[in-house]
Parts: structure tokens; C-alpha cells; sequence
């Protein structure tokens, strides 16, 4: 049994044993190869001298297949755990009732030798149930369809991580094509002489004057066009060298170098010094390869009040720029990655957007595009995102001519203005952690700073999941942020004492950690995120699923580095279906992770960030006047009232809007 098992064990890992005078075993796709051919795909693509375009088609198509596939390995792999648990059971469970037998009649028998023969029976049975444990063990760990999700799951990182390379790719590629022309039209620009007299200090710098055309300056030494050219070169050589010593991934997503030139060129820099120095072409040269950061002397100046032209003072600039390169580079990390945090919203592409799916029902001349991102759509007054009606009507105009459409009881509690927002959210990659003030408080707030808080207005807000929909919402309850902080070593080091206090369980103990986190350097929570993701690795499923392993490390694809990856340990972490509900009322920490939801709040736009963000965080603010209350999950589920068998209403402890849910069955019932 032990050989069948590892000889199985050896199949189902993938492995090709090859026997004398035998093919070796093939290992078939889950994707037919009808449908590989379909899109393309089937045969050795990469010995085919394809375009750029043809090999992103094909790598699009790929994706999906996968895509599409890991759904249906996932279903066939549950399908096989609980026929394989319920097998298990039935099994067990006859052999259980073997062994009454058995024992009932060993204890009835006289024969010595029908006794033996019984034990020897009840020894068997005893193998039997201990051989079929290690099975159930064994195809958890090494089953085939197990195997087969595990690489899928590998395939859709690498589909990601490629996705991601592409877009630094093409945004290098084209930063590298912009400045070589710029480069190239500075370099071979002829210069005019210059008619426009130019001012002198007392210490020799020249100065141009303000309307100076840089066009019309003639430089004073005739240094060679060549040596210019190599001076530049040797600069664009050393910082190319630098970023090409590390990982494409790890270089700077944006040089400011091209529109720094362009402003050179087209005059926009104007009354810059130069320092006088007598030096020859090849002293130059020397001093320009061994200069600090801070020297940005250049070629002398024999007649002081001779005139500068575009390249001498594009050496100049280009120095400048140089210095700023290195600055940057001395701040990357020790393993050579540079994470830009660029600001932009979450966006799912046109296929898969209930955004995109909604418009489209209602405005029959719009076309989805399967490639564009659709992340929102508003319903409403709000300045940021004011609806129209069909006829082009702006819809507050509207109801400003005609406030009799609100009806009497909205006019009476809210004057002539819509009091809601009404939202579908289409979230691809997880939003900030945030807060929305009180009412009272946001009208404190935006007294005092109104470049940051927009609105007087509070911001309660009713989410209901459209497709399986995951989002940070509250604390958790006190015992579980204490399993968190005594056995993740990590978070322990960001909390600091914090930590070590909070085994009372204290809500005072909480403010305090959670706080800790704020409080803790930068420096300090970069170095632990890494030791955390890094002992993520090291860890059995079980142990993985504990810690929230998947969660951050996803989070931490999206915000590197950012405390957000540490207070999702203090969240609940929720997982809704589709028409569940969640109400964020005032100062309640929340986040929406993943999926497709409508959101309906009172009319404002105010928010206090509390991480997964590169916007601006108010940590004094929000610490202040977030609720410290733990709650388990199933607390933060929102309830709906049944009116009917058609109907049920969402309706919230505010005054400022409800949600009505209304079902129609058709003839046939669905």
C-alpha cells in the first residue's frame, strides 16, 4: 500500500516517470484543446516571431482562459472535499459497527480459536480506518485537483505580476523615447548670434535678461558640438547604468528630466546664474566626472559680458537633474525596489463592472469596452458628480425650479435639496480606511479647515453587496486584536508597550495600540511589513488563514508599505453576499477590499483616512473620534425590514434616505 501510495503521490505532483520502451505519461490541460486553439494558444507559441500586439492578444486571451478555468477548478476541488469527507464519514462509520459486532461476539464465543481469529479480525479493521485517515491526509496534501488550483492560483499571480511589468514597460518606454528626442533636438539645434545686450554683477555672473530668447544666445567659448555631446551622454550613461543594475520592476515609475528640458528649450528658465571659472575642455571634463552633488560650476567664461547659450545652459540644468536622480536613488531600500505610491481610484474593466452593466441597461448608446476601466456611478446633486436627466436637465436646477418634487416631508426636514448620494461601486483593488465625522463635528471641521473637509454635512452610509463582497467594517472584538498582538511578532514591535498592555482586554488599551501604529516610524513599519511577509512564507495553511497571510499580502501588492497592511489586525473582516447589507454610521473605521456594491449616504463628501492610501491622513482627527467598541462580524451585518414576499426595506437609524428592495418572480418563477 505504502508504494502504490508514493507512486501515486509521484503522479499526482505532476512528476513523468518514463519506463523501458514506454512514452512517457502525458500531463493533459484542464482547458480543452479545442478551446486553446480557438483563442490561438495551442502549440509553441514562443518559437513564433509575433508582434508586440499579437503577443499582448494572446497573452489577454491566455489570461482569461485562466481566469475563467481557476472558477472551475475551485468548484471541482469543493466538490471532491465533501464527497471525500462525507466518504470518510460512512466509512467510519460501518467500521464502527464492524467493531461492535465483533466485540459482542468475541465476548459470546468459547472456542479459543474463533476468539483469535475475531481479535485478528478487529486488528484488520484497525488498519483498515487507520489506512483510510492517511488517505483522506494524503489526497488533501498531493490530490491531483488540489494540485491543479494550487497552479492556477500560481498562474493568475503571474498573470498579475505581468500585467504589472507591462504597464512599467510601456510607461518606461515611452518616458525613454520622449527624452532622447529632446535630447536629440537640443543637440542638433543651431544657434543664432545674440542682438539683446546682457546684464554683469560685480563678481563676473552673467545674467540674460528676463525676456531673453534662448534661441538667439550665442555661447561665448566655441567648445565643440561633439564634446557637448559626449559630456551629455556620459550623464544619461551613468544614471541608465544605475537603473539597469536593478530589477525592472524596482526602477522609478516617472523622470522629470524631458519636461525639465522642454522648459529649457522653449525659454521658460530664464535669469539662471553661471559661475566663472577659467578651466580648459579637458580640465572640465575631469571635474565633471569627480564633482560632488553640489558642484555645478561649468566651462569658464573669458569676456564677462559675453552671452549664454541653450547648451551651456542645458549642462547646467541637466546637473541639477542629476542631483535630483541620485537623491532618489539613495533612497531606495536595501534589495533595490523603489515603491511609488501613485494616487488613483480602484477600477474593474469594462466586463466584469456592474457600472458599466447598469449604464448600459439605461442609456442604450452606450458601448461597454471590455479594456476601460468603469468604477463608479452617481446618482445625485453632489458637486463632485451632479446628475443629469435625459433631456440634458441638470437634475439640482431641475429641482430647484420644481422643489415640489421632493414632497412635503423632505422640504420640511431638509429644505429644497436632495438630502442623499445614491452610488454603485464597482472595486477592483481595495479603497483607504476611513471614517466620516458626526454631524456636528463636520460642521467643527469644516469651519477650520474647509480645503479638506468640503462640506458641513455628516456621511452615514448603507452598502449592499451585488456580488460576493469583502470589506474591512469596526473593531473586532477585544480578545481577538489581543490574539492578534501577542502572537503576530510584528505587530507586537509597531504597538510597542502598547501590546504588552493590552492583555486586560480594556477599551482605553485599545485606543492606546491603535495609536501605537500612527505613532510608529515609517522606517519602522516598512521593516516589519517586510519581516512579516517574508515569515508568511514559512507558515502552514491553517496558521496562514489565522493570521490574515492572504489578505495583507494582497494589500501589500496594492500599498507598500503603508500602516493600512497593520490596522487591518484591528477590523473585521467581512465577507458578504450578494443583497447583504452593512451601515457605517459616524466615526465607524471601515474599507471596501473587493467586489460590487450600491451605496447610498447622506449627500457629502467628507473623509478621514486612516490608511491604504496615499492621500493625506489626519491621525489627530480620526484617533480622536473614531468609536472604540469591539463587535464581532455578524454584529455589523445590517438587517433588512420584510414588508412582503416581494418587498424588504433597508432603513437606517438616520433620517436621510432608505433603501427599498423590491423582487419580481416571473411566469416561470425565477
Amino acid at each position: 500500500m505504502d508504494a502504490d501510495f508514493r507512486r501515486f503521490r509521484s503522479m499526482s505532483d505532476g512528476a513523468t516517470q518514463r519506463l523501458p520502451n514506454q512514452e512517457p505519461f502525458e500531463v493533459f490541460p484542464s482547458l480543452p484543446d479545442s478551446v486553446l486553439e480557438k483563442m490561438g494558444l495551442l502549440g509553441n507559441v514562443a518559437r513564433e516571431r509575433l508582434s508586440d500586439e499579437e503577443l499582448e492578444q494572446k497573452f489577454v486571451a491566455l489570461s482569461l482562459a485562466f481566469t475563467i478555468d481557476a472558477t472551475t477548478v475551485k468548484d471541482r476541488c469543493e466538490r471532491q472535499r465533501r464527497y471525500r469527507d462525507q466518504t470518510e464519514t460512512n466509512l467510519n462509520t460501518e467500521l464502527e459497527r464492524l467493531i461492535q459486532k465483533a466485540n459482542k461476539m468475541q465476548s459470546l464465543c468459547i472456542d479459543a480459536e474463533t476468539t483469535e481469529l475475531l481479535s485478528a479480525l478487529l486488528g484488520q479493521i484497525d488498519i483498515v480506518m487507520k489506512a483510510s485517515s492517511h488517505a483522506t491526509i494524503s489526497s488533501e496534501r498531493y490530490g491531483a485537483v488540489q494540485h491543479e488550483n494550487r497552479i492556477s492560483e500560481s498562474v493568475g499571480v503571474m498573470i498579475n505580476h505581468v500585467n504589472l511589468l507591462k504597464q512599467q514597460r510601456d510607461s518606461a518606454r515611452r518616458q525613454l523615447q520622449y527624452t532622447k528626442r529632446v535630447l536629440q533636438n537640443s543637440n542638433s539645434s543651431e544657434t543664432a548670434p545674440a542682438q539683446k545686450q546682457i546684464a554683469t554683477t560685480s563678481n563676473g555672473r552673467v545674467i540674460t535678461k528676463r525676456r531673453a530668447s534662448i534661441a538667439t544666445i550665442t555661447r561665448p567659448i566655441e567648445l565643440s558640438k561633439t564634446a557637448d555631446a559626449r559630456k551629455i551622454t556620459r550623464r544619461t550613461s551613468d544614471l541608465s547604468l544605475r537603473a539597469s543594475s536593478l530589477a525592472r520592476s524596482s526602477r522609478p515609475n516617472r523622470l522629470e528630466l524631458g519636461v525639465d528640458l522642454v522648459k529649457i528649450k522653449e525659454g521658460m528658465v530664464e535669469n539662471e546664474p553661471v559661475t566663472n571659472d577659467h578651466n580648459s575642455d579637458d580640465e572640465s571634463n575631469q571635474n565633471e566626472d569627480n564633482s560632488s552633488l553640489e558642484d555645478n560650476s561649468l566651462p569658464s567664461v573669458e569676456t564677462e559680458t559675453a552671452p549664454l547659450s541653450l547648451r551651456y545652459r542645458l549642462l547646467r540644468r541637466f546637473r541639477r537633474l542629476r542631483n535630483h536622480a541620485e537623491e532618489r536613488y539613495d533612497k531606495w531600500t536595501e534589495d533595490g525596489t523603489l515603491h511609488e505610491i501613485c494616487c488613483f481610484c480602484a477600477l474593474m474593466k469594462g466586463g466584469e463592472s456592474k457600472v458599466a452593466a447598469l449604464h448600459a441597461n439605461v442609456n442604450k448608446n452606450f458601448k461597454i469596452e471590455k479594456n476601460v476601466p468603469y468604477a463608479e456611478l452617481w446618482l445625485g446633486t453632489h458637486v463632485n458628480g451632479p446628475s443629469s436627466l435625459k433631456n440634458g436637465d441638470d437634475l439640482s436646477k431641475v429641482i430647484a425650479q420644481h422643489p415640489e418634487y421632493l414632497g412635503d416631508n423632505v422640504r420640511k426636514q431638509f429644505g429644497d435639496q436632495l438630502p442623499f448620494l445614491f452610488k454603485v461601486l464597482s472595486v477592483n483593488q481595495a479603497l483607504s480606511i476611513q471614517a466620516h465625522p458626526a454631524k456636528k463635528h463636520a460642521e467643527e471641521l469644516h469651519k477650520q479647515r474647509p480645503d479638506i473637509y468640503k462640506d458641513p454635512n455628516h456621511k452615514p452610509e448603507l452598502a449592499i453587496a451585488l456580488t460576493p463582497f469583502e470589506a474591512l467594517c469596526g473593531f473586532r472584538p477585544l480578545p481577538e486584536i489581543s490574539f492578534f498582538l501577542m502572537n503576530i511578532p510584528e505587530l507586537k514591535k509597531v504597538t510597542g508597550d502598547a501590546a504588552e498592555k493590552y492583555k486586560a482586554d480594556t477599551v482605553e488599551l485599545l485606543k492606546e495600540a491603535f495609536k501605537a501604529i500612527f505613532a510608529t516610524p515609517k522606517h519602522v513599519i516598512n521593516e516589519q511589513l517586510k519581516k512579516l511577509l517574508h515569515r508568511f512564507q514559512s507558515l502552514d495553511a491553517n496558521e496562514r488563514k489565522n493570521q490574515l497571510a492572504d489578505l495583507i499580502e494582497r494589500l501589500y501588492r496594492h500599498y507598500p508599505d503603508d500602516v493600512g497592511c497593520f490596522v487591518v489586525y484591528f477590523l473585521n473582516y467581512l465577507k458578504l453576499e450578494p443583497f447583504q447589507a452593512i451601515y457605517l454610521g459616524p466615526n465607524l473605521p471601515h474599507a471596501y477590499l473587493y467586489g460590487d456594491c450600491i451605496e447610498c449616504m447622506a449627500c457629502s463628501d467628507n473623509v478621514v483616512r486612516a490608511g491604504l492610501t496615499p492621500k493625506y491622513i489626519d491621525v489627530d482627527t480620526l484617533c480622536s473620534m473614531i468609536i472604540y467598541k469591539g463587535e464581532t462580524a455578524k454584529e455589523k451585518i445590517f438587517k433588512p425590514i420584510v414588508e412582503d414576499n416581494c418587498c424588504q426595506i433597508f432603513k437606517p437609524p438616520v433620517a436621510d434616505f432608505a433603501i427599498a428592495q423590491i423582487r419580481i418572480s416571473t411566469v416561470d418563477g425565477t
